[in-house]
């Protein structure tokens, strides 16, 4: 399978410091959840953007998430689907739909943009009971 690739920046690699947090999706996304699943959606999200964009320094701050379109999320649960477990990946997908909404909130993308990228389907998959062996 081809790796995913997200849109190319033309802005540097932007970090928390050089971007106002009420205008990056990342930033309004992780305020929006519980202080004790930021670290866990960060850590979804900062994955997303190493294998999106290929580059195992990246991070959230690093995506154009405003550029995203559905090809992008979709190879996007293609890889998750083949990398993880399905409970991970959907969480990694349901931080994924959480910062693109968080971008059309902010008026960075369409409403009809925001709705095509988020529509990526979750991943179907069946966790077998924990016990002993017999």
């Amino acid at each position: 399978m081809t790796q995913p690739t997200l849109p190319e920046t033309k802005m540097p690699r932007a970090t928390i410091e050089q971007v106002r947090r009420d205008e990056h999706p990342v930033a309004v996304y992780l305020a929006g959840l519980n202080p004790n699943s930021r670290r866990t959606m960060l850590s979804a999200l900062d994955t997303i953007a190493r294998i999106g964009l290929g580059d195992d320094q990246a991070t959230a701050w690093d995506v154009p998430w405003r550029r995203l379109r559905f090809q992008h999320t979709q190879l996007m649960r293609n890889a998750l689907a083949e990398q993880y477990a399905h409970t991970t990946a959907n969480r990694m997908l349901s931080a994924l739909r959480g910062v693109l909404k968080a971008a059309w909130k902010l008026g960075l993308m369409t409403a009809e943009e925001y709705q095509k990228a988020a529509s990526v389907a979750s991943i179907r998959g069946e966790t077998i009971p924990a016990g002993r062996a017999l």
